[in-house]
């Protein structure tokens, strides 16, 4: 598979997970939302219903305070009046009734019926404040629905249930008033009593419940009271919908965004790459020289070849933005066979007339691996004139991976005259072991160390380590990016041989590089005096 049906192949994995991922997000946060107003919807219902059972029971205690406090006679005209003006001023009540010995002896409607025998009964809890409550007891009136009753200091207030639980709800919704013990009060739309008892007994209010059908609950609490609206997942279903209404065209929005971003970066990239490819047929690369100068006396030694890329805007691509690319596409290779041709052709007179100058050569990993491009360079130096020695190659370490495989490489090139030079030193996983081993001629410091000379950093003390390494392993010393007078001095102080940077000169074409040699042979100026 090459380079670009990979590039091809890795965008369409990414654009169909940026879809799927998309709409499984819009689902899902749909899902998060509906269930979230249907949660609301429910916990406002639960609340206006304690709202409504709490204003009923603070009139019911005010009924059975205003009859506990009588002076008249039981059951006379005068209280059978009072306990009926009660009734009509409490709206949840429907009626009041007195006992003795827990016998019915009169009610708000009169005296009971003959033969009527209504007992009180046990109730079936006792609230904090003494008040007996019976949920099924029978009124004094007729034969009515049995009803809520609540009894102290021998009266008894009976409500209806229904009445308790009286809001305007949707027609899915079931509403219901109880106890904090979970005795089911009063109701709206039928609820399950064992689901509410259940619901109001959980304290950790969990909305989802499994009953006869999967519901959705809310609870609100208050004192001894608790009130709960439910609904069917059904509803919630239909609130997800239009949810998603909402949601799904909003993920659809911005899969899209990040499909164009994708393709727009597909194409950039596989526009790179076609853009180096045909660059490489057109020879549109070019060579520029960075002068490298011996320290002592500032004369120039040599040069390393960088690779240079002209824009039809006259700018230049920064080789860090290419040249990893052109790495991973393969198009490196033939990049570098460029640049040794360009090399020959630009320097060989410049090497032939000064045979102590050098130019180095940057080698990329798999031709350390595979020591394809010393091949490249017997063809290239063939009839040139040029000697072997006047090539240095330059290998980062990332092409020690195989350490077996680059030793093999490093020998040959030896054996052919090439010498040997580790670029970038300290920036990658190279060790002493690595050094020891490895058929190398110099080292070249990276700048990252130079520029902490003269810094208090933790790192300012590593530069001077590298050096006393290298001299103890008898290999010449390059120093990167020199800037300053004080780099330069601090270099000298510890014999590092050879250095380049812009304290000295920049990256020059070739025509100005030959005239920079010229400049600075043995009878030229000092390093700083020849930078200024």
């Amino acid at each position: 598979m090459n380079r670009r049906t990979r590039v091809v192949a890795a965008a369409v994995a990414c654009a169909s997970a940026v879809v799927l991922l998309s709409f499984w997000g819009s689902l899902h946060f749909s899902g998060l939302r509906a269930r979230e107003v249907e949660q609301l919807r429910l916990q406002r219902v639960a609340d206006i219903a304690m709202t409504r059972a709490s204003k009923s029971f603070d009139e019911i205690g005010a009924a059975l305070q205003s009859v506990a406090t009588l002076t008249v006679r039981p059951c006379s005209d005068e209280h059978i009046a009072l306990m009926r003006q009660s009734t009509l001023e409490s709206r949840g009540v429907a009626e009041i009734d007195y006992f003795e010995d827990g016998k019915l002896k009169c009610s708000s409607w009169g005296m009971p019926e003959q033969g009527s025998d209504i007992a009180l009964g046990k109730p079936e809890f006792t609230t904090r404040d003494g008040v007996d409550v019976h949920t099924h007891a029978p009124p004094a009136a007729g034969k009515g629905k049995p009803m809520l009753g609540l009894f102290k200091d021998r009266h008894r207030v009976l409500v209806d249930p229904a009445g308790l639980a009286d809001i305007v709800a949707d027609p899915d919704v079931q509403v219901a008033v109880a106890t904090s013990g979970g005795a089911l009060l009063g109701s709206q739309n039928a609820p399950d009593a064992e689901l509410v008892g259940k619901l109001v007994r959980d304290r950790g209010n969990d909305p989802a419940i499994a009953g006869a059908d999967k519901m959705q609950a809310a609870v609100a609490r208050k004192g001894e009271l608790a009130t709960v609206g439910l609904a069917p997942e059904s509803s919630m279903h239909r609130q997800l919908r239009n949810e998603q209404l909402y949601i799904l065209p909003f993920g659809f929005l911005l899969a899209a965004v990040a499909i164009s971003l994708l393709v727009w970066l597909t194409r950039s990239r596989l526009s790179l790459l076609g853009e180096m490819a045909q660059a490489l047929k057109n020879r549109e690369f070019i060579v520029h020289y960075q002068p490298l100068v011996r320290l002592k006396d500032g004369v120039c030694v040599g040069a390393e070849a960088l690779i240079r890329w002209p824009r039809p805007d006259g700018t230049m691509m920064r080789p860090d933005y290419f040249i990893p690319q052109a790495e991973e596409s393969g198009l490196i290779e033939a990049m570098t066979d460029q640049l040794v041709e360009t090399v020959v052709r630009e320097m060989r007179a410049l090497l032939l007339a000064q045979r102590h100058l050098h130019i180095a050569i940057n080698v990329c990993a798999s031709d350390i691996q595979t020591g394809r491009l010393l091949d490249v360079l017997a063809r290239a130096l063939d009839g040139s004139g040029i000697e072997p020695g006047q090539i240095w190659l330059e290998a980062t370490e990332r092409g020690f991976i195989d350490v077996a495989a680059a030793r093999n490489a490093l020998e040959r090139a030896r054996a052919m005259g090439f010498s040997v030079a580790i670029d970038d030193f300290g920036t990658g996983y190279s060790s002493l072991a690595y050094l020891q081993n490895l058929p190398i001629d110099a080292l070249k410091i990276d700048k990252s160390f130079i520029d902490t000379i003269g810094g208090d950093t933790v790192t300012s003390s590593v530069t001077s380590h590298i050096i006393a390494m290298a001299q103890t392993l008898q290999l010449a010393i390059i120093a990167e990016g020199i800037e300053t007078p004080l780099q330069a001095d601090y270099l000298r102080a510890r014999d590092v041989e050879y250095g380049q940077g812009w304290l000295f000169s920049k990256a020059l074409p070739p025509a100005d590089f030959i005239a920079y040699c010229h400049r600075h042979r043995e009878e030229g100026q000092d390093g700083s005096r020849a930078a200024a």
